[in-house]
């Protein structure tokens, strides 16, 4: 989080336009030009990197708030249960997942922020509810609890995309696909904590965790690779 803010202050040293409320289509665009942001012609151009530094920059000081927040809410309850790696590994992947599903199916798209990365902490946050549900106090509280944040931030989003004058630059693609990689990924990377269940139940359950995982990123990496966007 600290990284992520020290990022967005450099950037808006150089372009106050990031300081704007949103991140509309033409605001704080030394953000999109940056080398480190996800730009669409990423494949064509081998900037294969681009697929992951994204999440450290963003264009808006409401994005940057509301993924920070997340962080914080999120991030941290998981951290002090499973430590610090295993839910940075599921930051990480979500972000990758946010945006090899952008480069699948919103194809000329640009975007940067950490939102996918924020959202796959959100999906491994319900997949731990589901692993540890017998024994997790106040279960179905956590489950409105964040039932609530995943309505909120569509219907602003949705907002933002058709209902806003200024047209939203952001890729709610991406807020899918970490999403889905954190809930997938999560009943695996944060099932570490002693609780009845069988031996066979687990491994059936992690088997197809990892399955879908890997074919999503092996098809995501063929279809780059087969498919890039020219510049």
């Amino acid at each position: 989080s600290i990284f992520i803010l020290v990022v967005y202050l450099y950037y808006l040293n150089q372009d106050p336009s990031c300081g704007s409320s949103g991140d509309t289509i033409g605001s704080c665009q030394v953000v999109y030009d940056s080398l480190w942001s996800y730009r669409y012609d990423a494949a064509y151009t081998n900037e294969w990197w681009r697929f992951v530094t994204y999440i450290f920059l963003h264009a808006g000081v409401t994005h940057l708030v509301s993924n920070l927040f997340l962080q914080i809410v999120i991030g941290v309850p998981l951290e002090m249960v499973h430590g610090p790696w295993r839910p940075f590994l599921l930051y990480i992947l979500g972000g990758i997942a946010g945006s090899t599903c952008v480069s699948v199916f919103d194809e000329r798209t640009n975007t940067v922020g950490a939102s996918a990365a924020c959202y796959a902490l959100m999906g491994a946050h319900v997949a731990n509810i589901f692993n540890y549900y017998s024994i997790m106090p106040f279960a179905w509280v956590r489950i409105i609890f964040f039932s609530f944040i995943f309505l909120v931030d569509v219907t602003v989003s949705l907002y933002n995309k058709y209902g806003n004058d200024n047209a939203s630059s952001t890729s709610y693609t991406s807020h899918i696909g970490g999403l889905l990689l954190g809930v997938v990924l999560g009943f695996v990377v944060l099932d570490e904590l002693d609780r009845r269940v069988s031996d066979t139940f687990k491994m059936v359950k992690n088997c197809i965790a990892i399955t879908l995982t890997f074919s999503w990123f092996t098809f995501a990496l063929i279809w780059n690779l087969v498919n890039p966007q020219p510049t």
